[in-house]
């Protein structure tokens, strides 16, 4: 792996669906006191499709002044991410941390929108479980990404999973050809925002392009 980029000047959070910024503070503050420069962003998940989010990212690193930048993204913000630099290729970000990321489909997405009330839930994100992400790794930039095997999550209930999973996302749905590195650890889907171990985790990614083995 490549150690020798820079830290990054600023790093950027992104939630997954149906929440905000808020539940990405436990990180973003695990982050500053290890003197990054850390900022949560909230788009809204919801109510605006993928391609809509895209641009709302896309305006909010327009505003960012720095050459260096990082990006931590959880679940449907790994997507938004991953889809934003397809569309907007930015030579200053140089490295992704994604957390228990559907980055081949989701299973879980997939079955609930078989019922009303799955698709009322999923809302104008909904296409992108039924057409799959259809996301890659970025050329040039360094991706990592963070399975959890904690089984605790809505998927559980749901859907039916057969296979390792962190409660939403299977493990098998957080690999992508070409990423830099790749670990699972016993975390469930939420819980891994407020694990001190998934935080030592992404330290290490940001600073080195590989995780602590």
């Amino acid at each position: 792996m490549n150690g020798s980029l820079g830290l990054p000047e600023k790093i950027i959070l992104l939630h997954g669906l149906r929440v905000n910024r808020l539940v990405m503070s436990y990180l973003a503050c695990s982050l500053r006191r290890l003197e990054f420069a850390a900022d949560t962003w909230s788009f809204p998940s919801f109510h605006r499709t993928l391609t809509e989010n895209v641009k709302l990212l896309d305006a909010r690193l327009e505003s960012e002044p720095g050459h260096r930048i990082a990006i931590v993204a959880h679940n449907y913000g790994a997507v938004v991410a991953l889809r934003y630099l397809q569309a907007h290729p930015d030579p200053r970000i140089q490295r992704m941390v994604l957390l228990g990321a559907p980055l081949t489909g989701s299973t879980a997405g997939m079955q609930i929108q078989r019922h009303g009330w799955g698709r009322w839930f999923a809302g104008a994100s909904g296409r992108v479980w039924i057409d799959g992400p259809n996301v890659s790794v970025p050329a040039g930039v360094q991706v990592g990404g963070i399975a959890g095997t904690g089984r605790l999550g809505l998927g559980r209930i749901f859907a039916r999973f057969t296979a390792a999973n962190d409660g939403v996302v299977l493990v098998d749905e957080t690999h992508l050809p070409g990423l830099a590195d790749h670990l699972i650890m016993p975390v469930a889907h939420s819980v891994m925002l407020i694990s001190p171990a998934v935080a030592r985790q992404v330290d290490h990614f940001l600073r080195h392009g590989a995780f602590m083995r």
